[in-house]
């Protein structure tokens, strides 16, 4: 159920609400790898990840020469910043495409424990490597999970199916167009993902971007996912989330504190959170399109 669907069933409740974690997309805290071959490609990452149950994982990848996490779910901003490594490491660290799988109990997993942030390094239990190829160079998938009690089990045969576009442009063709009236509204946040990842050195421009845009997808997701179609969510140009409702919502102030809660963990718990900013009402469809497009 969606974010507005948990909004419009509130009654007069007091604000209260469950609690809306970086992780609630998931299956539950087991990880579990499926052995397929199939040849899906998904709409994101997220999606992809979400499919396999797994509710914490993300891609090492290349960026200006070193490995970074440029595609996340269920981690937190200061985890992608921190993930800045060597490629080298990773070449020592999985020298072919087995798995390598860990848990607490072993001594190894503490190697690794550098590219989380503060609040995740004692909850991790166990955690999984792959290595996949990527033409002439390689990437490197990683799952991990909270609970002591289920093993993530991946295996080499998941990298068959890590099929998923990265383009978050909104694609125009799939607007309904047939609703009479959308309610519009913006989120910026790409200030508050720099202020969560500002105490963390990282070393250069490209790898600083990619941080951001790998953190701002999270983000996007987070938000597309509370408010399900009819509605329309976009990623815009300049790192905002641009929603486009398809009904009024009767009490704004409990829709911003959803909004909060959801990207609280997220965003490493900022002093600020986003602000929702209402951009009133459009019943002409191009000008909704540009609504979403910016």
């Amino acid at each position: 159920m969606g974010l507005l669907s948990r909004i419009n069933n509130s009654g007069s409740s007091n604000g209260t609400s469950t609690s809306n974690s970086i992780n609630k997309n998931g299956t539950g805290l087991l990880a579990r790898a499926a052995a397929t071959t199939s040849t899906k490609t998904y709409s994101s990452f997220q999606e992809w990840a979400k499919s396999n149950g797994f509710t914490h994982c993300g891609i090492f990848s290349i960026v200006h020469g070193m490995m970074v996490i440029t595609q996340a779910f269920g981690l937190d901003s200061q985890t992608v910043a921190n993930s800045v490594s060597s490629r080298d490491f990773w070449k020592g660290t999985l020298s072919s495409n087995t798995v390598l799988n860990y848990s607490k109990k072993d001594n190894e997993l503490y190697n690794f424990l550098q590219f989380f942030s503060f609040d995740l390094k004692s909850s991790i239990q166990h955690i999984s490597f792959l290595k996949i190829k990527n033409n002439s160079d390689f990437s490197v998938l990683m799952v991990y999970n909270t609970d002591s009690e289920k093993e993530i089990n991946l295996t080499d045969s998941i990298g068959n199916s890590l099929k998923y576009n990265s383009d978050t442009k909104f694609d125009s063709s799939k607007f309904n167009k047939q609703l009479s009236s959308y309610f519009l509204y913006k989120i910026s946040f790409e200030q508050l993902v720099k202020t969560s990842i500002k105490s963390i050195q990282l070393p250069e421009a490209n790898i600083t971007n990619a941080a951001i845009k790998c953190i701002s997808e999270e983000v996007f997701d987070l938000i597309k996912g509370a408010f399900p179609s009819p509605n329309e969510v976009s990623l815009g140009l300049s790192n905002t989330v641009n929603i486009a409702l398809s009904s009024k919502i009767a009490d704004e102030s409990l829709m911003q504190n959803h909004i909060n809660l959801l990207l609280k963990e997220i965003l490493n718990a900022p002093s600020q959170l986003p602000g929702l900013n209402s951009f009133g009402t459009e019943d002409n469809s191009d000008n909704l399109v540009q609504f979403l497009e910016k």
